[in-house]
């Protein structure tokens, strides 16, 4: 008989790299455990329960939480950076609330999956969030930067560090991505270069301006330029006024291409199987590169970048702050020069990394095999 499971996270929100995670996490536990029953709570629980073959509830619908929560073997708060109170003020307080549910009130296993935690500034989350994670059964997060966040509050027991369950997913077909690039007109025989934004506080301006100097300083290279949004419809719009500033540019022999169209993650990955260099602010633009085996090049406006790459075995990126175009030049120069050693040696990464994220399935496992582990 096969174990119930259900899954919190940011789903449903067609944002790429959240909806990569689940898909991550379902292949994952059920080549493990391959008669579990998994449920996924789900801001579009239709979209999500079609996709990834599983049923979803409604992720504010108190009375299927509760429902589900009755009946579960194990509550899984997983993927991304949930526990966070940066980009929002609320968000933690709702998965906070649900874990609350599942271990206080419903007594269940809880386990944190592959999380990156933090920055978690507010004195007032950090306290209620270490008295609750004391109690839970197993914490996996993604980096060394997340135990020592955890470490900080006084949350030092149960603590597994793996890395991105996004890492688990092998590196797909490249025709699929092929097509839908030739539908915007791009050439995939030429070199391509994938761009990933978001807009950050009060950073947006410059970050439009300097992307779009970046590219403009590289008109002298015959090659693509393929601009990404990951988070619809946020980062359409910035790319776009990206695009529009490029249109008044003499671009040389530089073509500029935005996709406009909302895909799947699976889509998402073989269009990125087609980039070579990947510039990217968005976390899983730079994990979606490395699968790919697209030269990962970041801009970090939050601790998570710097801490993947420091786990890849990377140098810093550039900061949102100090974000430059010609140090931004450089960087795409010398990976352009350097091209065949460096995605050689983003395949290798890529292979240590699906590793590491492989473990957090045979986490999932051990905890609802083993009885010692306390529940």
């Amino acid at each position: 008989m096969g174990y119930k499971i259900l899954l919190s996270g940011y789903f449903g929100f067609d944002n790429v790299g959240d909806e990569a995670i689940l898909s991550a996490m379902v292949k994952g536990i059920r080549k493990e455990m391959a008669d579990s029953e998994l449920v996924a709570m789900s801001a579009n629980p239709e979209l999500t329960a079609r996709k990834n073959g599983i049923r979803a509830i409604d992720r504010m619908s108190i009375f299927a939480i509760l429902k589900e929560m009755k009946n579960t073997d194990l509550f899984i708060s997983g993927g991304g950076s949930l526990f966070q109170d940066v980009t929002s003020k609320r968000s933690i307080l709702y998965y906070l609330g649900v874990v609350y549910l599942a271990k206080v009130i419903f007594r269940k296993k809880v386990m944190i999956y592959s999380q990156g935690i933090g920055p978690v500034n507010d004195p007032k989350n950090r306290r209620r969030m270490a008295k609750l994670f004391k109690k839970l059964d197993l914490i996996n997060v993604r980096d060394n930067q997340s135990k020592l966040e955890l470490n900080s509050m006084g949350v030092r027991e149960n603590i597994r560090v793996s890395t991105d369950s996004v890492f688990s997913l092998e590196k797909p077909d490249h025709v699929i991505g092929s097509e839908i690039l030739s539908n915007y007109g791009v050439d995939t025989t030429k070199m391509t270069l994938g761009v990933s934004v978001r807009n950050w506080k009060d950073h947006t301006a410059k970050i439009v301006e300097e992307v779009a100097k970046t590219i403009e300083a590289l008109k002298d290279k015959d090659m693509n330029v393929v601009i990404l949004p990951f988070h619809f419809p946020d980062d359409l719009e910035l790319s776009e006024k990206i695009h529009d500033k490029l249109n008044m540019k003499d671009l040389g022999a530089i073509k500029v291409y935005t996709i406009k169209n909302l895909m799947g993650e699976h889509e998402f990955l073989s269009v990125m199987s087609n980039m070579d260099i990947m510039l990217s602010m968005r976390l899983h633009g730079l994990i979606f590169a490395t699968v790919c085996n697209a030269y990962p090049i970041g801009i970090s406006y939050d601790p998570k970048i710097q801490s993947l790459l420091e786990e890849m075995g990377r140098e810093k990126a550039l900061e949102v702050e100090d974000i430059d175009a010609n140090i931004l030049v450089e960087q795409l120069e010398y990976a352009m020069n350097n091209l065949e050693d460096l995605k050689e040696k983003t395949a290798d990464t890529a292979h240590m990394m699906r590793e590491k994220a492989l473990l957090n399935n045979k986490m999932v496992k051990e905890l609802l095999t083993d009885e010692n582990i306390r529940g």
